[in-house]
């Protein structure tokens, strides 16, 4: 699996930590003008674009998350469709404003730098009305001044003579950029050199590299620090440009370098470790903690975790075992875990946030460039794997980078449909031809696609997630002629390892099939078949991963004597209520909530198998067990309440309260009842129900139709 192309570490202010991984290494234990030079040299030297790309820069990095069409405007707090920029000057449209004022070091398009650097450096590039970047102007920032009205709006804004000040909401976001721009530009290489001083540069400097006002930046900063908006813009920046703002990260920077005075931080994370299990689909996270706090209370740890940073609501605790806290979250299947560890100790709460990406959902696995019979380009092609559901290909692109010209960006984009974890994909000049030649092993491929792409044995080829290359093969500004990775009339493939193997140059001229050539293509060779220990049909002579692995598990249900109501978290191996409970002479009656029935002295069994999510009622004449097996089922199985009476299963292994369980839809809910009479009524605010049990089913009655998930036990 092609994963973990990149981790760090990042946190919260106001009290925040330090630790020695990953990003912010070369930083430990640093403050000052030591901290300032280590952050330079980290941060310098990234991809620089044009301005026009840091249009589009700015529609991924600013765009509503409420509204993906529209753009927020940093000054206003406006949402408008991201097509209305102001090309021509259009009032209430949008343009890209120069936070650190561009005359404010001459690095414009006609300054003395050029026209890339600082001016199209997108971490102080915003979007704003453009109405109010004009009277913005290259005024520094400071409190104080006129209200701004736009149109007939207030905007809360202020304007005078020489400053301006933004609205509340983005006063924190404002000194951060203006303290990056410091950091980052210093006057090495061809680059103004910015300074921030306690002044108004404006009035008592201008045309000086400066911008104030550092005192009023600074306060700013402490009262609005980062949020999940500004992190996200953070992270999308650094996936175009490869360096972060550190201010966003490790807000505490600010005060390491910009003030006289500061407190070191009284919690420091020593260790942190986070892995991934691609065949357990888990997050494991370890740490330990060295506290200077003087109460003997435990430290209680947290972590609330999500796929993006707008969406971390799951949440779980920590355990401390020998002084190491630990967490594994379970069935997480996004590529992107993002996350808030918040530590609570002596009346205190300390957050620290982080991201990492633990896979790509689709990567290269093969690049083909075979002598087939027909000829021509014919021969060409492209292979990749899903490593999870993809609910949308269209996303993912190819590009061809043709004889070290460096790229071309994206030549060939996917088809807007879903595909399936591990299924394998061929984008083929001609299925045709490829499927003569590669005769019985062309079964492997689950897609074909035909293209028209540009592909000899020495171009690199470029995996783009929308605008972002997120894989490369080859090198794309070199010829591969001669190249450690050449495929000239061969193939280039990512074996289980990852790392890329080649079959021998020429070696498919004059063949047939690729089973007659001298280098068989190591698809044709796999073994497919389930490859996780774990599951009941594991195949020790698998060597390629398919969608074949059955995962046993097992439930003991109690059946009494009388009525009942059970469920399970099992689909079993035969569903069917014959194969259950056929063998079983004291059942009475089983019926669903749609008035089916299982009835074995009749032999009748309309209700025909059991169905994840739902609960059935049942008469027995004894107590009797049953035993389950078969395939676990999600507890947040999505399940579909209609409006009206019900049965509901429960798909915990652990028994939970019902008020937690349903409480995402307790205004949905006229009433729930167990067997024994007891209830959930949310109108009286009535629970004598208490935990729900595994194995039992409940009456539910609905007062909406909806789609119901079990949340996690933690």
């Amino acid at each position: 699996m092609c994963r973990l192309f990149f981790f760090y570490i990042l946190f919260f202010y106001s009290l925040s930590f330090s630790q020695e991984i990953n990003y912010y290494d070369s930083a430990d234990d640093l403050t000052g003008e030591d901290l300032k030079s280590a952050l330079h040299d980290l941060i310098d030297d990234h991809i620089e674009y044009d301005y026009n790309t840091i249009k589009d820069i700015l529609k991924q990095t600013d765009s509503d998350p409420d509204n993906p069409n529209n753009i927020i405007l940093t000054y206003t707090g406006n949402s408008i469709n991201k097509s209305n920029f102001a090309s021509s000057g259009q009032s209430d449209y949008w343009n890209r404003e120069h936070v650190w004022a561009k005359s404010h070091g001459n690095f414009g398009f006609d300054g003395d730098w050029g026209d890339y650097g600082a001016n199209t450096d997108a971490h102080h590039l915003k979007p704003v009305d453009s109405s109010i970047n004009s009277i913005r102007s290259n005024k520094d920032f400071d409190n104080g001044g006129e209200l701004i009205f736009n149109g007939i709006y207030e905007t809360d804004c202020y304007v005078s003579d020489y400053s301006f000040e933004p609205r509340d909401e983005v006063k924190g976001d404002v000194a951060r950029m203006i303290f990056y721009m410091d950091l980052r530009y210093d006057g090495g290489a061809f680059e103004p050199d910015l300074e921030v001083v306690d002044y108004i540069s404006l009035e008592e400097s201008y045309p000086s590299p400066e911008m104030g006002k550092l005192s009023t930046l600074l306060q700013w900063h402490e009262d609005d620090p980062p949020d999940s908006f500004e992190r996200n813009r953070n992270e999308i920046i650094y996936s175009w440009q490869g360096n972060r703002n550190p201010f966003i990260d490790r807000p505490e920077f600010v005060n390491y370098i910009y003030s006289d005075s500061f407190q070191l931080n009284p919690i420091i994370i020593e260790n942190i470790s986070l892995e991934y299990s691609d065949e357990s689909n888990s997050v494991i996270i370890n740490l330990e903690l060295n506290s200077e706090l003087e109460c003997t209370e435990d430290h209680l740890v947290t972590i609330n975790y999500g796929n993006n940073w707008f969406n971390l609501n799951d949440q779980q605790n920590f355990l401390l075992d020998d002084g190491i806290f630990s967490s594994e979250i379970e069935n997480y299947i996004d590529s992107y875990f993002f996350y808030e560890i918040t530590i609570s100790n002596c009346n205190q709460i300390y957050s620290y946030y982080g991201s990492m990406k633990l896979f790509e959902l689709l990567c290269l696995k093969g690049i083909l460039d075979f002598s087939v019979p027909s000829g021509g380009d014919d021969g060409k092609a492209v292979h990749l794997v899903a490593n999870q559901n993809i609910p949308d290909l269209s996303i993912y692109a190819i590009g061809i980078a043709n004889n070290g010209g460096g790229t071309d960006g994206q030549e060939y984009t996917f088809p807007s449909i879903s595909i399936s974890k591990n299924e394998h994909i061929l984008i083929a000049n001609s299925s045709e031809a490829m499927s003569s030649y590669f005769g019985d092993c062309y079964e492997y491929f689950s897609h074909i696609f035909d293209s028209n792409i540009s592909l000899n044995g020495d171009d690199a080829v470029e995996l783009f997630y929308g605008e972002n290359v997120i894989q490369t093969f080859g090198d794309i500004n070199i010829d591969g002629t001669g190249e450690n990775w050449e495929y000239l009339d061969s193939w280039a493939y990512l074996n289980q390892e990852g790392n890329w193997i080649f079959g021998e140059l020429n070696c498919t001229d004059n063949t047939e099939s690729i089973q007659s050539s001298d280098c068989l293509y190591p698809i044709c060779s796999e073994v497919f078949g389930c490859t996780d220990e774990n599951a009941s049909n594991y195949n020790m002579d698998a060597t390629q991963m398919d969608n074949s692995c059955v995962f046993t598990s097992y439930q003991d249900i109690n059946l009494e004597e009388g009525w009942g109501i059970f469920s399970t978290y099992i689909t079993p191996l035969d569903s069917n209520l014959e194969s259950i409970f056929g063998s079983l002479e004291d059942v009475i009656i089983i019926k669903d909530s749609e008035g089916n029935a299982f009835w074995p002295f009749f032999d009748l069994n309309t209700i025909g198998s059991l169905e994840p999510g739902k609960g059935y009622q049942i008469k027995m004449n004894s107590n009797q067990m049953i035993t389950l097996e078969g395939d676990k089922i999600n507890y947040n199985y999505e399940i579909l309440l209609n409006d009206g009476w019900g049965i509901i299963a429960y798909l915990h292994e652990e028994s939970i309260d019902a008020n937690v369980m349903f409480n995402s839809i307790i205004d949905d809910i006229d009433i729930v009842k167990d067997s024994e009479g007891n209830a959930l009524w949310p109108l009286f605010n009535l629970n004598t129900i208490g935990d729900l049990q595994p194995g039992k089913g409940y009456q539910i009655k609905m007062l909406n139709t909806i789609n119901f998930q079990y949340p996690p036990t933690d």
